[in-house]
């Protein structure tokens, strides 16, 4: 789906049923059409900074669930903007 309309900012939870959320930022990284896509990981998950490196390949941010995400949304697609 998200190569038929590449959207300018990704919000994605890691925690996804079919595939684990760092496997399909590793695809999206190395498809030429979404390597630079800008992400927002937005999870519960408690991730260490190597899973963090590893994910962050390209403009992103990570927001955990406990954070006030939709009083920082206009924050954070302005800060991945502008990382690209």
């Amino acid at each position: 789906m998200i190569a038929d309309r590449i959207p300018s900012v990704l919000i994605l939870d890691v925690g996804l049923p079919e595939i684990a959320g760092p496997e399909l930022i590793a695809e999206l990284r190395r498809n030429q059409l979404t390597s630079s896509l800008s992400l927002i990981v937005h999870t519960s998950l408690d991730l260490s900074e190597e899973e963090k490196m590893q994910m962050r390949l390209g403009a992103s941010r990570f927001v955990t669930k406990t954070t006030a995400f939709s009083d920082r949304l206009g924050q954070l697609i302005s800060e991945v903007r502008t990382l690209e």
